[in-house]
């Protein structure tokens, strides 16, 4: 558990450490000195395992991928060893395991919560979260309260459970909420748990919110003002607690949420834009390779980048002797000049249609495969943990505002002034 030592010291931090929200803070979790903020690198079986070639702070895990997608002797292995001992990860990082519960919805299976508590036990987790029951914006109103009671029902089976075990692990409530009000709403009613059951949930979290930010629901630079202001809600209702957001947690938007003053942030997009052939550039933001056309900015001039992280220098040891990179260089870029130069004399020589097909598809392979999407993943894991280093050192200095003003490579950010709308909301809710 959280204790009252490290409790007391994070909140009487010193004011030259604080820069909006944002703040350093030391707790103890299990008895491991654990800094936050904190970057928590989601891990799905069969994705390369960045606390192999990264300083990655902590490691999030899926219950529903570790006990439905695994054989049984997988799982059996899992429960046996635990899961620091399983992922072969030191017992000083922490591991953070979700429910699962968002993965069974979609699939139609009813979470049982008993069992999967149990699992998330047995795995010997630092942290887990309660089975939740996340639900879109555009939702009805009445489907938003009743997956706000089936959460809270489940909250309350997790508050009963460690209350008569006296659990050692850390229990996190999760909240969906996209309004103050419904937010207000679930807040109070798990206090009222904690009280009932005499515990205490130190660590909460904010679900739902990548519904919020997809450009998928609206492009507007409403969805970013939403997040602030309903991130700054939590804050005013839960001071003395440390926020957790799934799934947001890209560098533009890790800047923003350490801004409002989120403690612990988890991504998964190390992976998911490199498996759909993005790359993140340092300052530069996510970028498409080449000319493939999403909703990322691929206008970028790839030959003068010069990365030199673990992947792109060729010395990273998940890839090393199992990457058929073109050249075969561990390179998560492309070499868009050359190959360019090379498609454009094999075209010239193309006599029929078959020719002009397979030249298509060796340019696909050798442009955007690469060795397969796991380069661009590791490059995509190196640079997000040496950016989330880079925030933490300017946030130590002091130089935290400066540093994610001039670190926003987000065009809409800029556009939006997402900083300003930030401070504007900061003094108007007396948060300062």
């Amino acid at each position: 558990m959280f204790c009252e030592e490290g409790l007391t010291r994070a909140f009487c931090l010193k004011g030259d450490l604080m820069q909006g929200l944002a703040r350093v803070t030391v707790r103890e979790i299990n008895n491991k000195k654990v800094e936050f903020p904190l970057q928590w690198f989601t891990w799905y079986t069969g994705k390369p395992k960045p606390w192999i070639f990264t300083d990655c702070e902590g490691i999030f895990v899926n219950a529903y991928n570790l006990f439905f997608e695994q054989t049984n002797a997988k799982k059996k292995e899992i429960l046996e060893k635990g899961l620091h001992s399983y992922l072969q990860v030191s017992e000083e990082k922490p591991i953070f395991i979700d429910s699962g519960g968002f993965q069974c919805l979609r699939r139609g299976i009813q979470p049982d919560l008993k069992r999967i508590l149990e699992f998330q036990l047995a795995s010997k987790a630092d942290l887990i979260a309660v089975v939740d029951f996340p639900f879109s914006p555009k939702a009805s109103m009445q489907e938003k309260l009743l997956k706000m009671e089936q959460t809270l029902r489940s909250i309350e089976f997790y508050a009963k459970f460690s209350s008569e075990y006296r659990l050692p692990t850390v229990i996190v409530p999760v909240v969906h909420a996209h309004e103050e009000k419904l937010l207000e709403k679930m807040v109070s009613a798990i206090a009222l748990l904690e009280k009932k059951y005499d515990v205490d949930f130190p660590v909460y979290a904010l679900g739902s919110m990548v519904y919020m930010v997809s450009a998928t629901i609206t492009a507007s630079f409403a969805r970013y003002y939403r997040l602030i202001d309903l991130v700054l809600a939590a804050k005013k209702l839960l001071p003395d607690k440390i926020i957790h957001v799934f799934g947001v947690g890209s560098p533009n938007v890790m800047y923003l949420l350490m801004y409002l003053g989120v403690d612990s942030i988890e991504t998964f997009g190390w992976a998911g834009h490199g498996i759909h052939y993005s790359t993140y550039i340092a300052g530069e933001g996510t970028k498409a390779l080449a000319d493939r056309k999403r909703s990322l900015d691929s206008e970028f001039e790839w030959e003068k980048y010069a990365c030199q992280c673990v992947v792109c220098t060729g010395r990273c040891p998940v890839l090393n002797g199992k990457c058929a990179a073109y050249e075969e260089k561990c390179i998560a870029i492309p070499l868009t000049a050359e190959i360019k130069e090379k498609y454009e004399k094999w075209k010239a020589t193309c006599d029929t249609v078959a020719h002009k097909e397979w030249v298509e598809e060796l340019r696909e392979k050798v442009l955007y495969a690469k060795g397969g999407w796991t380069p661009r993943a590791c490059h995509n894991a190196c640079v997000y943990s040496s950016e989330m280093k880079l925030a933490k050192n300017a946030l130590k200095k002091g130089e935290f505002e400066l540093f994610i003003e001039s670190s926003l490579s987000n065009a809409l950010f800029r556009k939006a002034r997402v900083i300003d709308y930030a401070k504007k909301r900061i003094q108007e809710m007396g948060l300062y």
